[in-house]
């Protein structure tokens, strides 16, 4: 659908004041899949040179703000597309609110004997690092993980725990182990009764 530009600001700061990070629904809900969306800031060079800032969140809702070309080129028109998400969270959003509400529910599974994954996706420069590995004073996906299910196996006196860990990266189609440097770069993903999906020759 069309609209004026006037019209995509208001919504844009309508939805950034409504979202700005919280929570839409409960963690606790049993899903298979959960897709959540995150809006990262404007970068300063980015703001200097009067770029456009051409995506909302609203709960649930990713708005992409997209500016044509009148076909007389006479002026600029305004095409809004939203796509539904299970958790949209907003440029102010935070590395804590994204672990409770998001991989919180998965490592409770995985306490439980069950399995789970959180696949992250997005461009150069998207904010997949800073969500993943974060910063001293704000810890990523993966430090809150670590420390979550080791506090979990820390509280129950019922098992004892073991926990095993495979660091891999997937670029180019090809798989490389970087927890050994000495390994080929290109290892192979298998899947069989015993071991079900796993890569082989990995750490």
């Amino acid at each position: 659908r069309e609209a004026s530009a006037e019209d995509a600001v208001r919504r844009s700061l309508a939805a950034e004041g409504a979202c700005g990070g919280q929570q839409q629904g409960s963690a606790a809900e049993k899903r298979r899949v959960l897709v959540v969306a995150r809006k990262r800031p404007l970068f300063e060079h980015e703001a200097a040179r009067g770029e456009f800032d051409a995506l909302s969140m609203s709960p649930g809702v990713a708005a992409l703000h997209v500016c044509h070309m009148a076909p007389d080129l006479k002026g600029m028109f305004m095409r809004h597309h939203e796509f539904g998400v299970g958790l949209a969270l907003g440029e102010s959003s935070t590395n804590g609110q994204l672990c409770a509400s998001a991989i919180v529910p998965l490592l409770e599974h995985v306490a439980a004997g069950g399995a789970s994954t959180a696949f992250m996706y997005g461009q150069t420069g998207s904010g997949k690092t800073h969500t993943m590995l974060g910063q001293p004073q704000e810890p990523g996906v993966m430090p809150e993980a670590v420390e979550e299910l080791m506090a979990a196996a820390l509280r129950d006196d019922d098992f004892d725990y073991k926990f095993g860990v495979s660091y891999v990266e997937i670029y180019n189609e090809k798989v490389k182990d970087l927890l050994n440097p000495d390994s080929q770069a290109d290892l192979e993903v298998r899947e069989d009764a015993k071991h079900g999906t796993h890569i082989q020759g990995a750490v």
